[in-house]
């Protein structure tokens, strides 16, 4: 399994860095969706999204409308989006990172 790092920037994207947003191409799954939006249709390996995010800030967001052309062609043909859930240790919180990765275990 892959993961790719489409998008690792900071809150505003620029030519060589866009904001957040990590996929598994086997099993089109992504991790927010930020500015890198638009590289996700020529990577996927599968007609269906699923789409994590852990955070309601825009450069986990904006990248959204991208989705539209891919769909309205048929290249994904179902797009799901949830918030990934907050887990919590005794001692501390896992990164959100972690608890969605372990989400996309049990798919």
């Amino acid at each position: 399994m892959r993961l790719l790092f489409l998008g690792t920037g900071g809150y505003h994207p620029n030519e060589r860095r866009h904001t957040a947003c990590l996929m598994l191409p086997e099993l089109g799954v992504v991790l927010d969706a930020g500015s890198s939006v638009f590289r996700i249709s020529a990577r996927m390996e599968t007609k269906e999204l699923d789409v994590f995010l852990t955070h309601p800030h825009l450069d986990h967001v904006q990248g959204m409308t991208n989705f539209l052309v891919p769909m309205l062609k048929g290249e994904i043909t179902r797009c799901r989006v949830s918030r990934a859930a907050r887990y919590h240790c005794r001692r501390e919180r896992t990164s959100l990172f972690a608890a969605a990765l372990s989400g996309v275990a049990r798919i």
